[in-house]
Protein backbone atom coordinates (compact mmCIF):
# COMPACT_ATOMS: atom_id res chain seq x y z
CA UNK A 1 0.00 0.00 0.00
CA UNK A 2 1.22 3.47 -0.71
CA UNK A 3 2.46 5.33 1.82
CA UNK A 4 0.51 8.41 0.52
CA UNK A 5 -2.96 6.61 1.87
CA UNK A 6 -1.93 6.05 5.41
CA UNK A 7 -3.49 8.24 7.81
CA UNK A 8 -0.24 9.84 9.66
CA UNK A 9 -0.76 12.40 12.56
CA UNK A 10 2.68 13.79 11.29
CA UNK A 11 2.08 14.10 8.00
CA UNK A 12 -1.03 16.42 6.80
CA UNK A 13 -3.03 15.51 3.99
CA UNK A 14 -2.79 17.51 0.39
CA UNK A 15 -6.47 18.85 0.66
CA UNK A 16 -8.40 22.45 0.22
CA UNK A 17 -12.09 21.15 0.04
CA UNK A 18 -11.88 18.80 2.72
CA UNK A 19 -10.43 19.86 6.61
CA UNK A 20 -8.76 16.80 8.21
CA UNK A 21 -7.25 16.03 11.74
CA UNK A 22 -5.54 12.87 12.40
CA UNK A 23 -5.55 11.99 16.05
CA UNK A 24 -4.29 8.53 17.64
CA UNK A 25 -7.26 6.45 17.94
CA UNK A 26 -9.66 9.74 16.89
CA UNK A 27 -10.23 11.11 12.95
CA UNK A 28 -11.88 13.87 12.08
CA UNK A 29 -12.85 14.92 8.44
CA UNK A 30 -14.90 18.30 7.14
CA UNK A 31 -16.37 20.02 4.51
CA UNK A 32 -13.90 23.73 4.07
CA UNK A 33 -15.97 26.65 4.91
CA UNK A 34 -14.59 28.61 1.62
CA UNK A 35 -16.85 26.54 -0.23
CA UNK A 36 -19.87 27.82 1.53
CA UNK A 37 -19.45 31.45 1.36
CA UNK A 38 -23.06 32.08 0.51
CA UNK A 39 -24.02 30.04 4.15
CA UNK A 40 -21.91 31.69 5.77
CA UNK A 41 -23.39 35.04 5.08
CA UNK A 42 -26.69 33.83 5.38
CA UNK A 43 -25.69 32.77 9.00
CA UNK A 44 -24.57 35.80 9.86
CA UNK A 45 -27.32 37.75 8.96
CA UNK A 46 -29.50 35.51 10.25
CA UNK A 47 -27.62 35.49 13.65
CA UNK A 48 -27.66 39.69 13.33
CA UNK A 49 -31.26 39.55 13.22
CA UNK A 50 -32.19 37.10 16.06
CA UNK A 51 -29.60 39.29 18.24
CA UNK A 52 -32.01 42.13 17.25
CA UNK A 53 -35.24 40.52 17.87
CA UNK A 54 -34.10 39.06 21.99
CA UNK A 55 -33.06 43.06 22.15
CA UNK A 56 -36.40 44.15 20.98
CA UNK A 57 -38.09 41.80 23.48
CA UNK A 58 -37.43 44.54 25.97
CA UNK A 59 -39.10 47.39 23.86
CA UNK A 60 -42.24 46.83 24.81
CA UNK A 61 -41.16 47.28 28.84
CA UNK A 62 -39.88 50.73 27.53
CA UNK A 63 -42.77 51.72 25.20
CA UNK A 64 -45.24 50.85 28.34
CA UNK A 65 -43.01 51.83 31.58
CA UNK A 66 -45.42 52.97 34.13
CA UNK A 67 -48.68 52.51 35.52
CA UNK A 68 -50.76 49.52 34.10
CA UNK A 69 -53.57 47.67 34.57
CA UNK A 70 -53.37 44.00 34.71
CA UNK A 71 -54.50 43.47 31.06
CA UNK A 72 -51.89 45.67 30.37
CA UNK A 73 -49.23 44.29 31.75
CA UNK A 74 -50.06 40.46 30.79
CA UNK A 75 -50.19 42.04 26.46
CA UNK A 76 -46.78 43.87 27.66
CA UNK A 77 -45.38 40.41 28.90
CA UNK A 78 -47.13 38.43 25.77
CA UNK A 79 -45.46 40.99 23.54
CA UNK A 80 -42.13 40.31 25.06
CA UNK A 81 -41.95 36.75 25.48
CA UNK A 82 -43.78 36.34 21.67
CA UNK A 83 -40.39 38.31 20.53
CA UNK A 84 -37.94 36.63 22.69
CA UNK A 85 -39.04 33.35 21.42
CA UNK A 86 -39.08 34.09 17.64
CA UNK A 87 -35.65 35.26 18.70
CA UNK A 88 -34.27 32.61 19.93
CA UNK A 89 -35.87 30.17 17.41
CA UNK A 90 -34.05 32.06 14.68
CA UNK A 91 -30.79 31.99 16.55
CA UNK A 92 -30.86 28.18 16.67
CA UNK A 93 -32.10 28.02 12.94
CA UNK A 94 -29.35 29.88 11.68
CA UNK A 95 -26.73 28.27 13.43
CA UNK A 96 -27.89 24.84 12.70
CA UNK A 97 -24.89 24.43 10.63
CA UNK A 98 -24.53 24.45 6.87
CA UNK A 99 -21.29 21.99 6.30
CA UNK A 100 -20.87 18.32 7.25
CA UNK A 101 -18.12 16.63 9.75
CA UNK A 102 -17.16 13.29 9.72
CA UNK A 103 -15.77 11.84 13.08
CA UNK A 104 -14.36 8.51 13.54
CA UNK A 105 -13.38 6.99 17.08
CA UNK A 106 -11.27 4.46 16.37
CA UNK A 107 -11.24 3.37 19.86
CA UNK A 108 -14.53 3.22 20.45
CA UNK A 109 -15.37 1.87 16.79
CA UNK A 110 -18.20 4.42 16.27
CA UNK A 111 -19.06 7.02 13.14
CA UNK A 112 -20.46 10.31 14.00
CA UNK A 113 -22.10 12.68 11.00
CA UNK A 114 -22.38 16.41 12.50
CA UNK A 115 -23.01 19.56 10.74
CA UNK A 116 -21.01 22.84 11.90
CA UNK A 117 -21.99 26.23 11.84
CA UNK A 118 -19.61 29.39 11.45
CA UNK A 119 -18.34 29.14 15.44
CA UNK A 120 -17.17 25.58 14.26
CA UNK A 121 -19.89 24.11 16.48
CA UNK A 122 -21.05 20.89 15.75
CA UNK A 123 -24.62 19.21 16.30
CA UNK A 124 -24.39 15.32 15.92
CA UNK A 125 -26.80 13.80 13.48
CA UNK A 126 -26.05 10.43 13.23
CA UNK A 127 -24.35 8.12 15.15
CA UNK A 128 -23.38 4.17 14.35
CA UNK A 129 -20.87 1.45 15.16
CA UNK A 130 -18.36 1.06 12.00
CA UNK A 131 -19.95 -2.62 11.30
CA UNK A 132 -22.49 -1.35 10.12
CA UNK A 133 -20.45 0.08 6.98
CA UNK A 134 -20.77 -2.46 4.32
CA UNK A 135 -19.39 0.02 1.23
CA UNK A 136 -17.59 3.30 1.21
CA UNK A 137 -18.10 4.39 -2.22
CA UNK A 138 -16.90 7.90 -4.51
CA UNK A 139 -20.48 9.45 -6.25
CA UNK A 140 -19.61 11.95 -9.04
CA UNK A 141 -21.17 15.32 -8.96
CA UNK A 142 -21.04 17.68 -12.03
CA UNK A 143 -18.20 18.28 -13.53
CA UNK A 144 -15.57 18.29 -10.88
CA UNK A 145 -17.38 17.40 -7.72
CA UNK A 146 -18.03 14.10 -6.02
CA UNK A 147 -19.54 13.20 -2.99
CA UNK A 148 -18.81 10.44 -0.31
CA UNK A 149 -21.12 7.64 0.51
CA UNK A 150 -21.41 5.07 3.33
CA UNK A 151 -23.89 2.36 2.76
CA UNK A 152 -25.13 0.87 6.13
CA UNK A 153 -26.55 -1.84 6.99
CA UNK A 154 -29.91 -2.28 7.31
CA UNK A 155 -30.46 0.62 5.04
CA UNK A 156 -31.65 0.87 1.54
CA UNK A 157 -30.80 4.16 0.06
CA UNK A 158 -26.60 5.04 0.73
CA UNK A 159 -25.67 7.75 3.48
CA UNK A 160 -24.29 10.92 1.59
CA UNK A 161 -21.39 12.62 4.22
CA UNK A 162 -19.15 14.66 2.60
CA UNK A 163 -18.73 16.57 -0.79
CA UNK A 164 -16.02 18.23 -2.52
CA UNK A 165 -13.37 17.80 -5.28
CA UNK A 166 -13.18 14.52 -6.84
CA UNK A 167 -9.50 14.20 -6.57
CA UNK A 168 -10.12 14.68 -2.94
CA UNK A 169 -12.76 12.82 -2.12
CA UNK A 170 -11.50 9.63 -4.35
CA UNK A 171 -7.98 9.88 -2.11
CA UNK A 172 -10.32 10.28 0.75
CA UNK A 173 -12.42 7.03 0.42
CA UNK A 174 -9.56 5.27 -0.47
CA UNK A 175 -7.66 6.06 2.77
CA UNK A 176 -11.13 4.90 4.79
CA UNK A 177 -11.00 1.58 3.11
CA UNK A 178 -7.53 0.91 3.65
CA UNK A 179 -7.95 2.01 7.51
CA UNK A 180 -11.33 0.60 8.58
CA UNK A 181 -10.72 -2.60 6.44
CA UNK A 182 -7.86 -3.00 9.18
CA UNK A 183 -9.82 -1.65 12.09
CA UNK A 184 -13.32 -3.71 11.34
CA UNK A 185 -13.37 -7.35 11.68
CA UNK A 186 -16.21 -7.72 9.73
CA UNK A 187 -14.96 -6.38 6.67
CA UNK A 188 -11.60 -8.50 7.28
CA UNK A 189 -14.06 -11.86 7.22
CA UNK A 190 -15.89 -10.87 4.38
CA UNK A 191 -12.68 -10.46 2.72
CA UNK A 192 -10.97 -13.51 3.75
CA UNK A 193 -14.28 -15.08 3.08
CA UNK A 194 -16.27 -13.39 -0.15
CA UNK A 195 -18.22 -16.92 -0.15
CA UNK A 196 -19.67 -16.64 3.46
CA UNK A 197 -18.35 -17.73 6.47
CA UNK A 198 -17.69 -21.54 7.22
CA UNK A 199 -19.52 -23.37 9.79
CA UNK A 200 -16.63 -22.89 12.63
CA UNK A 201 -14.21 -19.51 11.78
CA UNK A 202 -10.19 -20.24 12.45
CA UNK A 203 -9.20 -17.65 15.77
Amino acid sequence: MDSNTILDPHKPVPWQGIKATIDPGRWCFSEAPERFPLEILTEKVSRTIAALIVYGSFLPWVLFLGPQSTIGLYETASQSLALLFIGIALYAYATRGYRTQVEIDIDTHQMAICRLNGFNNSRIAHVFPLRWIEEIRTVPLGQDGAALQFVLTGRTRPFTALRGERDEIADLCQRLHYHLDKVDPKQQLREAYPDGLPAVVPV
